[in-house]
């Protein structure tokens, strides 16, 4: 009869295995969902530095590869190939938990830019009245 019974070292496996899944299963979902809004931030800021004057052009030199990026993996999320494979993508969450850092990371810099870009053509708080030193002249040969 105490044979039928679960040992302990069973209820805790399973214990463990279910918040495994709820772990894996929340992070899929995380990643479905932050990746429009990813698109959606950088669409933002595409427009805001077509407003502003910079120097440089951060639009063509960031946002619009990370644009692409974004769309080659929502076309992958959709995709049949990928379809088949959503049994196994809570075993490789933590690979695409890292295409969240890196479009997070590159979303944060580039609003910081911005502030930074429209401060500077402001004249508001925090600008400096230093510009930026250019090459320095050769002397003229006599």
């Amino acid at each position: 009869m105490l044979a039928a019974l679960p040992s302990a070292r069973t209820l805790e496996d399973v214990d463990d295995a279910e918040q495994q899944l709820e772990v894996r299963t929340f992070m899929d979902r995380v990643y479905k969902e932050d990746i429009p809004r990813k698109r959606r931030a950088l669409a933002e800021l595409k427009e805001e530095f077509s407003r502003v004057a910079s120097a440089t052009d951060w639009t063509r030199l960031r946002i619009e590869p990370l644009l692409e990026h974004v769309r080659f993996l929502e076309r992958l999320l959709r995709s049949r190939k990928f379809l088949r494979e959503t049994s196994r993508l809570p075993r490789g969450v933590v690979m695409f938990h890292s295409d969240l850092v890196y479009l997070r990371e590159n979303v944060n810099a580039l609003k910081a830019i911005l502030e930074a870009e429209k401060r500077a053509h402001s004249g508001g708080p925090g600008t400096s009245a230093v510009r930026p030193a250019s090459r320095p002249r050769r002397p003229k040969e006599t």
